[in-house]
């Protein structure tokens, strides 16, 4: 790889000098990131160098096709960088002689290139992954969140009226794309696609699946919801809920009602 006057240019080492031994795990939210970490006035411009990658791997090369169109699409509304597939990698193309671990390349190569295989999805794992973490780092308060952007790769999130503010999806988000934000009788939750891996844990764990996934949606950080706080069915005031619970916590610790069933009177 090489980063020089503006330019960034991604191969593999089959065919190439990168570090990798496939650019197969790269997706359409990696290549947006990786265009937008330059910070110089000039654009930065990503080369992927896929020559051979239909004769190496087919369904690699369809992949990278793919979300470097939908990465192009999404750049061309919210900066100047560019992507190209290029291929042949220039004359001069040599190896970077360090390489930042802390950074995108680093989080990239701790990836594992023997498992670039499962990533050419979505990522749908519990657990997001070192470049997904760099990324979601890199992007939050960009200054693409305040831009109406239609696209379809980075996560966007819904949330419907069978919410119960437990806020168990902020709590458990990884990444803080979810955030809550309470008053003393409110739950607000606010989302950010641009930072979300779209690891899935909110949706496995809300409670009452009141968490949608859309199909497609803008890049702006919104709010989804502002849900009240329920009344406990017993002492009628409002209580902040850990799970489905219909009872306050001081109520069952005053013994009115235990986890299993209501007490059984003297």
């Amino acid at each position: 790889m090489q980063n020089e006057g503006g330019e960034l240019h991604l191969s593999c080492r089959k065919f190439g000098a990168g570090p990798w031994s496939c650019l197969g795990f790269l997706n359409a939210r990696d290549l947006v990131a990786l265009a937008m970490r330059h910070t110089s006035p000039s654009p930065q411009t990503v080369f992927v160098h896929t020559r051979k990658c239909g004769t190496c791997r087919e369904s690699v090369d369809r992949h990278l096709m793919q979300e470097i169109a939908r990465a192009r699409q999404f750049l061309a509304s919210v900066s100047s960088a560019a992507i190209r597939e290029d291929g042949e990698t220039p004359k001069d193309y040599r190896e970077a002689k360090r390489m930042d671990r802390r950074g995108f390349f680093g989080a990239l190569l701790s990836t594992g290139v023997e498992t670039a295989q499962n990533v050419l999805w979505p990522e749908q794992g519990v657990r997001p992954l070192e470049k997904s973490k760099w990324r979601a780092r890199l992007l939050r308060d960009r200054p693409a969140v305040e831009l109406s952007v239609e696209q379809d790769f980075f996560p966007v999130l819904s949330i419907d009226a069978s919410c119960i503010a437990c806020g168990l999806c902020a709590k458990i988000c990884p990444i803080q794309a979810m955030t809550a934000e309470e008053t003393p009788l409110a739950l607000e939750l606010s989302h950010q696609p641009l930072v979300c891996t779209g690891c899935g844990l909110c949706l496995e764990h809300c409670p009452t699946g009141s968490i949608q996934r859309e199909a497609s949606g803008v890049v702006t950080a919104k709010k989804l919801i502002v849900k009240e706080f329920p009344r406990c069915n017993e002492c009628g005031e409002v209580f902040k809920p850990a799970g489905r619970q219909l009872t306050c916590f001081d109520c069952l610790l005053k013994g009115r009602q235990s986890v299993f069933g209501p007490a059984t009177p003297e």
